[in-house]
């Protein structure tokens, strides 16, 4: 596995960055008939990604990526666009509460391999 990150910091408010990673796995679903089991993988990622502090409790950031999954030994290649924004606030010191959207559309040369996918997620943290 490897991968590389670069960050651009124009004003103290906002943050961009760029990564790329690739990395080896093991996908569980069965890519043919002759190879019924577990399936070794390599997936390339690459994501852009904006953090911007609107004010000191609330923060927002956006996200763009698309991912390539390669399965070892089969023909089967995955395509996936996704996207999300999340939006966060700080209760407390050491209290938040953060609203995402994430959207992931997959498209592979197995026809039973692809959808799309929306998530809306709430979510709280408590750090002691």
């Amino acid at each position: 596995a490897f991968g590389g990150r670069l960050y651009y910091y124009p004003s103290q408010a906002l943050t961009l960055s760029a990564s790329v990673d690739r990395s080896l796995g093991v996908s569980r679903s069965a890519t043919s008939l002759a190879a019924p089991f577990d399936t070794a993988t390599r997936v390339t990622t690459f994501l852009l990604k904006a953090n911007y502090a609107i004010a000191s409790e609330w923060s927002a950031s956006a996200r763009f990526g698309y991912i390539r999954s390669e399965y070892v030994g089969s023909t089967q290649l995955d395509d996936a666009w996704t996207a999300g924004a999340t939006i966060g606030y700080i209760v407390w010191k050491n209290f938040g509460l953060t609203l995402d959207y994430q959207f992931l559309q997959k498209s592979s040369n197995v026809l039973t391999e692809n959808f799309t996918r929306n998530v809306i997620t709430l979510g709280a943290s408590y750090k002691y």
